[in-house]
């Protein structure tokens, strides 16, 4: 199924982001399992049917995998990934990508990054940005962004 969704901006993104933070008390529980080989982290995450997200910004390429089930995808970094992704997907998302996700049916979407650290907590400060203003000018670059 090719849908090709309109494109969000990064503000209609931080808004959707809000509105689910303030419905999702508590948040949903999203199960994950972390993975570790040769400097490779790769993170599994399992939602099911109807879960809505929206996800941290990255600060390096990462390799995505919808292993099971079907998704819509919002991702201001990526117009053309705003689409319904039927498993097996596989696609490589630039630094500063930020996205919203909605499981249609249950499934496992995995992400591969390069991680120097196996601790999760630092892992956080190696691989994610609180907001965009955090990107390097290298980072932003590969957004192709000038400033």
């Amino acid at each position: 199924m090719d849908v090709t969704l309109p494109a969000m901006t990064r503000e209609e993104l931080s808004d959707v982001e809000t509105t689910l933070k303030g419905v999702n008390d508590p948040p949903p529980l999203i199960p994950i399992a972390h993975h570790f080989a040769n400097g490779v982290y790769g993170r599994e995450m399992y939602m099911p049917e109807g879960t809505v997200l929206v996800g941290k910004i990255h600060k390096c390429e990462s390799i995505n995998v919808i292993t099971m089930g079907q998704v819509v995808v919002a991702n201001p970094e990526q117009p053309e990934m705003n689409k319904i992704l039927v498993a097996p997907f596989t696609y490589v998302s630039p630094p500063g990508t930020k996205r919203l996700i909605m499981a249609l049916k249950d499934s496992i979407w995995m992400t591969f990054h390069p991680a120097k650290s196996q601790d999760l907590a630092e892992l956080e400060d190696e691989l994610i940005v609180k907001n965009y203003d955090e990107l390097t000018f290298t980072e932003r670059e590969a957004l192709g962004e000038s400033r």
